[in-house]
């Protein structure tokens, strides 16, 4: 009983290591394409500015001088979550510049939401699903476009995080009430305050 548990783990990490590896192979083609300090969309550069900045000082001015000219852009007003994540990674893994972290980064939180998304439903539907799930995600044509090395947008962060606040939620709710030993989550998570 033990040795099959332990194959049927094996292969369950192999199938998910196989999956990842194509999600992410998929998004990086042609990133040697790619010129030097350059993406592939537009707000990606604002983004890349403000972690800069976050970077090097640790914070966002409350205006942006550079943008509505003369008084300036109030940042207090954006949601800038993404690029304090960027300098923040960029501060943790020091031999990352900002600028391969953004380039990457569509890439690899779409790499994850992916294998978040397939373990959970691997528990609730079984390997099988989850892997055709998965790997029609993987593949889908739209979701390659706005989750490609380079893209360098907030999609693929905020669709992570959307795969993250939705699987825990819902593996709360498949808990019998009274294994519920995770009372901040069964708090948090039914709370509006997360959004």
């Amino acid at each position: 009983m033990m040795n099959n548990l332990r194959f049927k783990r094996i292969g369950t990490g192999l199938i998910l290591a196989g999956i990842l590896f194509l999600t992410f192979y998929i998004r990086i083609q042609g990133v040697e394409r790619i010129p030097d300090r350059q993406f592939t969309g537009n707000d990606a550069y604002l983004y890349y500015k403000q972690a800069e900045t976050i970077a090097e000082h640790g914070y966002l001015p409350a205006r942006d001088m550079d943008r509505w000219l003369p008084l300036g852009r109030d940042n207090q007003q954006l949601l800038s979550l993404f690029p304090y994540a960027i300098a923040y990674t960029h501060k943790v893994f020091p031999w990352f510049s900002v600028y391969d972290i953004q380039l990457y980064s569509p890439a690899v939180c779409f790499t994850l939401a992916i294998g978040v998304l397939f373990l959970f439903l691997t528990h609730c539907y079984g390997v099988l699903f989850a892997s055709i799930t998965s790997i029609i995600l993987a593949t889908l044509p739209g979701s390659i476009s706005r989750s490609a090395v380079g893209y360098g947008d907030r999609d693929a962060w905020y669709y992570l995080i959307g795969v993250l606040v939705v699987t825990s939620y819902l593996w709360k709710e498949q808990m019998d009430p009274g294994r519920r030993s995770l009372k901040w989550m069964d708090r948090h998570l039914q709370s509006p305050r997360l959004f």
